[in-house]
Protein backbone atom coordinates (compact mmCIF):
# COMPACT_ATOMS: atom_id res chain seq x y z
CA UNK A 1 0.00 0.00 0.00
CA UNK A 2 0.96 3.35 -1.02
CA UNK A 3 2.31 6.17 1.63
CA UNK A 4 1.80 9.78 0.78
CA UNK A 5 4.14 12.28 1.99
CA UNK A 6 1.70 13.63 4.72
CA UNK A 7 1.38 10.51 6.33
CA UNK A 8 5.76 10.10 6.45
CA UNK A 9 5.83 13.41 7.86
CA UNK A 10 3.71 12.84 10.63
CA UNK A 11 5.00 9.37 11.33
CA UNK A 12 8.88 11.03 11.51
CA UNK A 13 7.32 13.84 13.90
CA UNK A 14 5.57 11.72 16.18
CA UNK A 15 8.72 10.03 16.69
CA UNK A 16 10.84 12.81 16.52
CA UNK A 17 8.53 14.95 18.77
CA UNK A 18 7.82 12.40 21.33
CA UNK A 19 11.54 12.06 21.94
CA UNK A 20 12.29 15.81 22.33
CA UNK A 21 9.89 16.45 24.72
CA UNK A 22 10.82 13.56 26.59
CA UNK A 23 14.97 13.61 26.50
CA UNK A 24 16.11 15.70 23.72
CA UNK A 25 14.74 19.22 25.50
CA UNK A 26 17.15 18.71 28.40
CA UNK A 27 20.13 19.18 25.77
CA UNK A 28 19.28 22.77 25.56
CA UNK A 29 19.27 23.43 28.87
CA UNK A 30 21.05 26.34 29.80
CA UNK A 31 20.88 27.86 26.14
CA UNK A 32 19.94 31.92 26.04
CA UNK A 33 16.99 33.59 24.26
CA UNK A 34 13.25 32.93 23.18
CA UNK A 35 12.21 29.38 21.91
CA UNK A 36 11.87 29.82 17.89
CA UNK A 37 8.27 30.01 16.69
CA UNK A 38 9.14 27.28 14.10
CA UNK A 39 9.99 24.33 16.64
CA UNK A 40 13.09 22.04 17.12
CA UNK A 41 10.57 19.32 16.84
CA UNK A 42 9.73 20.72 12.84
CA UNK A 43 13.16 21.36 12.06
CA UNK A 44 14.55 17.72 13.05
CA UNK A 45 11.95 16.20 11.54
CA UNK A 46 12.41 18.47 8.19
CA UNK A 47 16.22 17.90 8.19
CA UNK A 48 15.63 13.16 8.44
CA UNK A 49 12.84 13.55 5.85
CA UNK A 50 14.99 15.76 3.43
CA UNK A 51 17.20 13.22 3.06
CA UNK A 52 14.17 10.78 1.75
CA UNK A 53 13.97 12.94 -1.04
CA UNK A 54 15.82 13.70 -4.51
CA UNK A 55 16.33 17.10 -4.04
CA UNK A 56 19.85 17.98 -4.69
CA UNK A 57 20.15 21.27 -2.72
CA UNK A 58 18.61 22.22 0.65
CA UNK A 59 17.18 25.46 -1.11
CA UNK A 60 15.10 23.62 -3.72
CA UNK A 61 13.95 20.83 -0.67
CA UNK A 62 12.97 24.55 1.38
CA UNK A 63 11.14 25.40 -1.81
CA UNK A 64 9.19 22.40 -2.32
CA UNK A 65 8.08 22.69 1.53
CA UNK A 66 6.58 26.00 0.70
CA UNK A 67 4.86 25.10 -2.08
CA UNK A 68 3.70 21.93 -1.29
CA UNK A 69 3.67 21.36 2.89
CA UNK A 70 2.98 25.20 4.03
CA UNK A 71 -0.20 23.56 5.93
CA UNK A 72 1.91 21.40 7.78
CA UNK A 73 4.54 23.96 8.81
CA UNK A 74 2.94 27.34 8.83
CA UNK A 75 5.98 28.82 10.36
CA UNK A 76 8.60 27.23 8.11
CA UNK A 77 11.43 29.18 7.88
CA UNK A 78 13.66 30.22 5.20
CA UNK A 79 17.01 28.41 3.74
CA UNK A 80 19.70 30.75 5.38
CA UNK A 81 17.21 30.13 8.70
CA UNK A 82 16.98 26.24 8.02
CA UNK A 83 20.39 26.15 7.34
CA UNK A 84 21.86 28.08 10.22
CA UNK A 85 19.84 26.17 12.91
CA UNK A 86 20.51 22.82 11.12
CA UNK A 87 23.91 23.15 12.02
CA UNK A 88 22.95 24.24 15.68
CA UNK A 89 21.21 21.21 16.50
CA UNK A 90 23.41 18.78 14.64
CA UNK A 91 24.28 17.31 17.93
CA UNK A 92 20.84 16.91 19.30
CA UNK A 93 20.24 15.29 15.97
CA UNK A 94 22.90 12.96 16.60
CA UNK A 95 21.38 11.76 20.24
CA UNK A 96 18.15 11.15 18.38
CA UNK A 97 20.52 9.03 15.75
CA UNK A 98 21.82 7.25 18.98
CA UNK A 99 17.88 7.04 20.41
CA UNK A 100 16.50 5.06 17.37
CA UNK A 101 19.99 3.01 17.22
CA UNK A 102 19.07 1.88 21.18
CA UNK A 103 15.09 0.62 19.92
CA UNK A 104 16.99 -1.36 16.85
CA UNK A 105 18.69 -3.01 19.84
CA UNK A 106 22.43 -2.38 18.81
CA UNK A 107 23.19 -2.25 22.72
CA UNK A 108 23.00 -6.04 22.18
CA UNK A 109 25.18 -6.75 19.14
CA UNK A 110 28.19 -8.82 19.35
CA UNK A 111 28.95 -8.64 15.60
CA UNK A 112 29.76 -5.32 13.74
CA UNK A 113 31.39 -4.48 10.39
CA UNK A 114 34.02 -1.63 10.04
CA UNK A 115 34.39 -0.29 7.58
CA UNK A 116 35.89 3.26 5.98
CA UNK A 117 34.51 5.35 2.65
CA UNK A 118 36.27 8.18 1.24
CA UNK A 119 34.31 12.13 0.97
CA UNK A 120 35.98 14.40 -1.26
CA UNK A 121 35.05 18.08 -0.42
CA UNK A 122 36.82 20.09 -3.37
CA UNK A 123 37.80 18.67 -6.61
CA UNK A 124 41.69 16.38 -6.92
CA UNK A 125 42.72 19.06 -9.02
CA UNK A 126 41.55 22.41 -7.62
CA UNK A 127 42.97 25.11 -5.81
CA UNK A 128 42.80 24.86 -1.89
CA UNK A 129 44.26 27.68 -1.01
CA UNK A 130 41.08 29.30 -0.15
CA UNK A 131 39.42 26.48 0.79
CA UNK A 132 37.27 26.37 4.08
CA UNK A 133 38.11 22.90 4.77
CA UNK A 134 41.06 23.37 6.47
CA UNK A 135 42.06 20.04 8.16
CA UNK A 136 41.35 17.85 4.87
CA UNK A 137 43.92 15.77 3.32
CA UNK A 138 44.76 14.07 -0.11
CA UNK A 139 43.70 10.61 0.10
CA UNK A 140 43.32 7.35 -1.59
CA UNK A 141 40.56 4.73 -1.69
CA UNK A 142 42.11 0.84 -3.07
CA UNK A 143 38.55 -0.35 -2.90
CA UNK A 144 37.65 2.67 -5.61
CA UNK A 145 40.92 3.02 -7.03
CA UNK A 146 40.25 6.62 -5.97
CA UNK A 147 42.99 9.37 -5.37
CA UNK A 148 40.99 12.57 -3.87
CA UNK A 149 41.17 15.29 -1.37
CA UNK A 150 39.02 15.34 1.58
CA UNK A 151 37.85 13.27 4.70
CA UNK A 152 37.87 9.48 5.25
CA UNK A 153 34.21 8.01 7.08
CA UNK A 154 35.12 5.05 9.38
CA UNK A 155 32.25 3.39 10.37
CA UNK A 156 30.60 0.97 13.03
CA UNK A 157 28.19 -0.99 12.07
CA UNK A 158 25.63 -3.76 13.24
CA UNK A 159 25.86 -7.14 11.63
CA UNK A 160 22.73 -6.28 9.67
CA UNK A 161 23.48 -2.97 9.03
CA UNK A 162 22.28 -0.56 12.39
CA UNK A 163 24.94 2.18 12.21
CA UNK A 164 26.63 2.42 16.00
CA UNK A 165 29.56 4.84 15.82
CA UNK A 166 31.40 7.33 12.65
CA UNK A 167 33.57 10.01 12.33
CA UNK A 168 35.40 12.02 10.01
CA UNK A 169 39.37 12.28 9.88
CA UNK A 170 41.67 13.71 7.16
CA UNK A 171 41.69 11.46 3.86
CA UNK A 172 45.54 10.18 4.51
CA UNK A 173 44.68 8.81 7.72
CA UNK A 174 45.69 5.19 8.39
CA UNK A 175 43.08 2.78 8.52
CA UNK A 176 44.18 1.81 11.66
CA UNK A 177 44.40 4.70 13.45
CA UNK A 178 40.77 5.40 12.09
CA UNK A 179 39.92 2.45 13.66
CA UNK A 180 40.43 3.68 17.00
CA UNK A 181 37.81 6.76 16.49
CA UNK A 182 34.92 4.24 16.73
CA UNK A 183 35.95 0.41 18.46
CA UNK A 184 35.22 2.14 21.98
CA UNK A 185 32.09 2.11 20.89
CA UNK A 186 31.73 -1.69 20.19
CA UNK A 187 30.50 -3.91 23.08
CA UNK A 188 32.83 -5.86 25.33
CA UNK A 189 33.96 -9.81 24.17
CA UNK A 190 32.34 -8.64 20.27
CA UNK A 191 33.72 -9.40 16.84
CA UNK A 192 34.71 -6.78 14.67
CA UNK A 193 34.79 -7.88 10.78
CA UNK A 194 36.69 -5.19 8.24
CA UNK A 195 38.37 -5.91 4.90
CA UNK A 196 41.94 -5.85 4.46
CA UNK A 197 42.66 -2.61 2.19
CA UNK A 198 44.66 -0.05 3.01
CA UNK A 199 46.07 3.27 1.61
CA UNK A 200 49.40 3.44 0.37
CA UNK A 201 52.44 3.18 0.81
CA UNK A 202 50.71 -0.51 2.01
CA UNK A 203 47.38 -0.43 0.03
CA UNK A 204 46.92 -3.78 1.30
CA UNK A 205 47.49 -3.15 5.25
CA UNK A 206 44.07 -1.37 6.01
CA UNK A 207 42.92 -3.25 9.79
CA UNK A 208 44.58 -6.35 8.80
CA UNK A 209 47.77 -5.20 11.87
CA UNK A 210 48.17 -8.37 13.79
CA UNK A 211 49.72 -6.25 16.15
CA UNK A 212 47.13 -3.55 16.55
CA UNK A 213 44.47 -6.24 16.51
CA UNK A 214 46.25 -7.23 20.02
CA UNK A 215 45.75 -4.02 21.31
CA UNK A 216 42.77 -3.26 20.39
CA UNK A 217 41.51 -6.41 22.27
CA UNK A 218 43.24 -5.70 25.34
CA UNK A 219 41.72 -2.22 25.10
CA UNK A 220 37.98 -2.40 23.65
CA UNK A 221 37.49 -6.53 24.29
CA UNK A 222 37.04 -6.41 20.30
CA UNK A 223 38.55 -9.09 18.62
CA UNK A 224 39.01 -7.38 15.02
CA UNK A 225 38.93 -10.19 12.02
CA UNK A 226 40.48 -9.48 8.81
CA UNK A 227 40.36 -11.85 5.33
CA UNK A 228 44.29 -13.03 5.70
CA UNK A 229 46.86 -12.31 2.53
CA UNK A 230 48.20 -15.67 1.35
CA UNK A 231 51.71 -14.87 1.65
CA UNK A 232 51.11 -14.53 5.63
CA UNK A 233 52.32 -17.11 7.99
CA UNK A 234 49.69 -17.00 10.83
CA UNK A 235 46.41 -18.14 9.06
CA UNK A 236 42.48 -17.41 10.65
CA UNK A 237 40.78 -20.51 12.48
CA UNK A 238 38.64 -22.15 10.89
CA UNK A 239 35.54 -20.46 12.84
CA UNK A 240 36.60 -16.97 11.88
CA UNK A 241 37.27 -17.82 8.25
CA UNK A 242 33.49 -19.54 8.32
CA UNK A 243 32.34 -16.21 9.86
CA UNK A 244 34.40 -14.01 7.43
CA UNK A 245 32.89 -16.08 4.71
CA UNK A 246 29.36 -15.84 5.76
CA UNK A 247 29.29 -11.99 5.97
CA UNK A 248 31.54 -11.22 3.36
CA UNK A 249 28.43 -9.46 1.32
CA UNK A 250 28.30 -7.44 4.38
CA UNK A 251 31.53 -6.13 4.87
CA UNK A 252 31.71 -5.44 1.67
CA UNK A 253 27.99 -3.32 1.07
CA UNK A 254 27.52 -1.72 4.22
CA UNK A 255 28.80 1.42 3.09
CA UNK A 256 27.86 1.17 -0.35
CA UNK A 257 24.45 0.96 1.02
CA UNK A 258 24.73 4.39 2.67
CA UNK A 259 26.49 5.45 -0.57
CA UNK A 260 23.85 3.94 -2.82
CA UNK A 261 20.75 5.54 -0.72
CA UNK A 262 22.12 8.18 1.22
CA UNK A 263 24.92 9.72 -1.53
CA UNK A 264 27.37 10.42 1.59
CA UNK A 265 30.59 10.91 -0.59
CA UNK A 266 27.88 14.12 -2.17
CA UNK A 267 27.45 15.90 0.65
CA UNK A 268 27.80 19.50 -1.22
CA UNK A 269 28.87 21.10 1.85
CA UNK A 270 30.25 24.32 1.72
CA UNK A 271 32.39 24.44 5.21
CA UNK A 272 33.66 21.79 7.83
CA UNK A 273 30.66 22.53 10.43
CA UNK A 274 28.21 21.81 7.36
CA UNK A 275 29.99 18.63 6.04
CA UNK A 276 29.56 17.65 9.97
CA UNK A 277 26.21 18.64 9.57
CA UNK A 278 25.56 16.57 6.53
CA UNK A 279 27.09 13.61 7.62
CA UNK A 280 25.39 13.19 10.90
CA UNK A 281 21.63 14.30 8.92
CA UNK A 282 22.80 11.16 6.12
CA UNK A 283 23.54 8.89 9.01
CA UNK A 284 20.72 9.36 11.00
CA UNK A 285 17.92 9.39 8.18
CA UNK A 286 19.80 6.08 7.20
CA UNK A 287 19.13 4.62 10.61
CA UNK A 288 15.89 6.64 10.50
CA UNK A 289 14.93 3.95 7.37
CA UNK A 290 15.50 0.96 9.61
CA UNK A 291 13.24 2.14 12.31
CA UNK A 292 10.64 2.90 10.33
CA UNK A 293 10.28 -0.21 8.80
CA UNK A 294 10.82 -2.46 11.78
CA UNK A 295 8.24 -0.61 13.86
CA UNK A 296 5.63 0.94 11.14
CA UNK A 297 5.96 -0.80 8.42
CA UNK A 298 7.15 2.03 6.04
CA UNK A 299 9.82 1.41 3.44
CA UNK A 300 10.73 4.52 2.82
CA UNK A 301 12.87 3.42 -0.30
CA UNK A 302 9.89 2.88 -2.23
CA UNK A 303 7.11 4.89 0.03
CA UNK A 304 4.94 1.56 0.48
CA UNK A 305 3.38 0.39 3.79
CA UNK A 306 4.25 -3.28 4.65
CA UNK A 307 3.11 -5.95 6.95
CA UNK A 308 5.15 -5.92 9.82
CA UNK A 309 5.62 -10.03 11.25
Amino acid sequence: MYIDIETLITAIYFVVNNWYLREGHCYLDGKVGRKPIFTDSELLTLMIFNEFMTFKSERKFVGYIYANHLDMFPDMVDQSQFNRRSCSLRLILNQLREHIAQQLDVHLASLYVLDTAPVPVVGYKRNKKHSAFYNAQYGYCASKKLHYWGYKLVLLVTADGIPVAFELVPANTDERDAAEEVLPSANPDSIALGDSQGIPPRPQEGFIDEERQVEWQNCYGVSVQTFKRKNQYVKNEPEVSELLKAHRSQIETTISSLERVEDIENTGAKTVLGLSTRVIVKITSYTFRHYLLRFYGINVLDFQVVTIS
